[in-house]
């Protein structure tokens, strides 16, 4: 850690397809984004699985939660994530190739956060009490206001008579 700030975030799946998992372990520089983690615990999915190489294809569309585990953090689970793997056309293999032509990719992970309800919530019941109580006070009170109101205009008007 420097100034507070850390280098390192670590992250793992602990929710795929709708089941309680444990998955992979990865760790992203403490510039990138959740969803960088996404796409390496992609990787972590399909060997999970048994795919190697071409045989990712076969994955298909997952979804998944990924949890932040790093030291001192808040332990935030982020997702839903879908995510699958595209194999590169002829003319991306070209763009895909690095320096001199040493390696070539033949595919990579594309994940998305999922648009849905509570996606970057992690589910706490005490909390949600405590929301719905406060609403909930907060809507009686406005409605009492309310009733006060109008019982002091109707003692006004009859009183002017």
């Amino acid at each position: 850690m420097i100034g507070g700030v850390a280098e390192e975030r670590h992250f793992r799946v602990v929710e795929l397809d709708g089941k309680k998992v444990e998955i992979g372990g990865v760790s992203i520089t403490g510039a990138a984004s959740p969803s960088s983690a996404a796409r390496k615990l992609l990787s972590s999915i399909a060997h999970e699985k048994g795919l190697k190489k071409m045989n990712k294809l076969k994955l298909g569309k997952v979804h998944f939660k990924i949890q932040e585990y790093t030291r001192g953090s808040k332990h935030k689970v982020y997702g839903t994530y879908v995510g699958h793997f595209h194999k590169y056309t002829p003319e991306e293999l070209k763009k895909a190739m690095t320096a001199k032509g040493k390696q070539s990719f033949t595919m990579k992970p594309v994940v998305k956060l999922s648009k849905g309800k509570n996606n970057n919530k992690k589910t706490d019941k005490k909390t949600d009490q405590k929301t719905d109580q406060k609403t909930d006070q907060k809507t009686d009170q406005k409605t009492d206001q309310k009733t006060d109101q109008k019982t002091d205009q109707k003692t006004d008007k009859k009183s002017k008579k």
